[in-house]
């Protein structure tokens, strides 16, 4: 009975784990089973090495493996938590990975890929860094000159990032058009302000914003950006960090104008307005400018 006890317990511990079993379990994976099973696996290095961490014998981790039968996993007593057509996700302790990469049905378990916040580093890694360190041509690009217009959910226009770093009572946004907004008392539509522009929506301009930043007065715009895209991709691309001590978040074009549209679910006409909204604000201005519309949806073949 006690040797009975014993194989019950320790099942897996019988079994030789195969090469080709191992083989199964992918790099990163293997990295972080070394030091529960230094004998099969070597310790992890390399440029994802930070990613890796040290775990035992009891802890459970996240995979995903690539399996025929996600749902017979589960019917044998793996904790699934997704199944996809041709993987799962499993909350699995080492021991469990070792017996997962012994059976059939089991084609590859890894870790996969990693995702992170990632803007006090974007720019170096697209090699924005350089432009505004003037490596090319001797002259620093930092967006001076150019206008950046954002088609989103708004824009948080009191953010420290959207302002002068210098007087941070003046704002870098040149306008804000809310085409979620209908016009009440004195607000105006583009078209009050130049009958070239859109008849609808709301328009704030830089002097409204820097009225609302120091409060003198307060209380006249209305916009908001509620759902935070708006505000987070725009800060992505013009943001100059000075929210942050060293400006170490800093956008792709820290010192370019700024015009941001908020739209809720757009029309292509709705679109098209837009884009020639911010084409004519750079031709009046006389700057180039640089459009990001985060769209998505459906179009037809």
């Amino acid at each position: 009975m006690r040797l009975l006890t014993f194989l019950c317990l320790f099942p897996a511990l019988l079994f030789a784990q195969s090469k080709s079993d191992l083989a199964k379990i992918e790099p990163k994976l293997q990295a972080q089973l070394s030091t529960v099973y230094p004998q099969y696996f070597k310790s992890g290095g390399g440029f994802l090495a930070h990613k890796i961490t040290k775990t035992d014998a009891n802890t459970p981790l996240l995979v995903m493996v690539n399996t025929t039968d996600g749902q017979q996993l589960k019917q044998d007593g793996f904790a699934v938590q997704s199944v996809f057509s041709n993987f799962v996700t499993v909350l699995a302790k080492p021991q469990e990975l070792l017996n997962l990469s012994q059976r059939p049905d089991v084609k590859n378990i890894g870790i996969g890929g990693f995702s992170d916040l990632m803007n006090d580093t974007a720019a170096a890694l697209i090699g924005a860094t350089e432009l505004h360190q003037g490596l090319l041509n001797n002259t620093v690009y930092k967006g001076a000159g150019v206008v950046v217009c954002v088609i989103d959910t708004g824009l948080d226009y009191t953010h420290l990032d959207f302002r002068n770093p210098v007087t941070p009572t003046q704002s870098r946004i040149k306008y804000i058009w809310d085409q979620s907004l209908t016009k009440i008392g004195s607000e105006i539509t583009p078209f009050d302000r130049d009958n070239t522009f859109p008849n609808y929506g709301v328009e704030y301009s830089q002097a409204h914003l820097e009225d609302e930043i120091d409060g003198s007065p307060a209380a006249f715009v209305r916009h908001q950006d509620t759902h935070g895209h708006g505000t987070h991709v725009t800060g992505t691309a013009a943001g100059n960090g000075a929210s942050y001590a060293t400006h170490s978040y800093a956008g792709i074009a820290p010192e370019a104008d700024i015009v941001h549209v908020k739209q809720g679910e757009s029309s292509d006409a709705q679109n098209a307005d837009t884009l020639a909204y911010c084409n004519k604000i750079g031709t009046t201005l006389g700057k180039p400018v640089v459009v990001n519309g985060s769209w998505g949806g459906h179009y037809g073949g």
